[in-house]
């Protein structure tokens, strides 16, 4: 994010902020060879250390948690939520809480 900013800034562009969205990582995935996921604790840990980078820059704009729940399926698309299919908790969650408390 730091090049694309300083590319940005060459180009007079540098008081624009940068939003990410659709930022995330799945915790489950057996539909296919190419699924990649990681366990709920470390998806909890992605979030909280991405959120702690990218607000110490003053070009930072909104950071999109991509997705809020789970949906039925075996591909990791599926599992990029903060909450389960069931409507229970992933610790992300309580991490985007905290996030959400801090900033209000």
């Amino acid at each position: 994010m730091t090049g694309i900013h300083n590319l940005m800034a060459k180009n007079g562009d540098g008081n624009k902020l940068i939003w990410i969205t659709e930022f995330g990582a799945p915790t489950s995935g057996r539909g296919g060879t190419n699924d990649v996921f990681v366990s709920e604790d470390t998806q909890a840990q992605i979030l909280s250390q991405a959120a702690a980078l990218y607000h110490k820059q003053s070009w930072s704009g909104p950071l999109f948690w991509y997705n809020w729940q789970d949906s039925n399926g075996d591909s990791s698309e599926n599992h990029y939520g903060l909450v389960r299919v069931d409507g229970s908790h992933k610790p992300a969650y309580d991490v985007l809480t905290a996030l959400t408390r801090k900033i209000s």
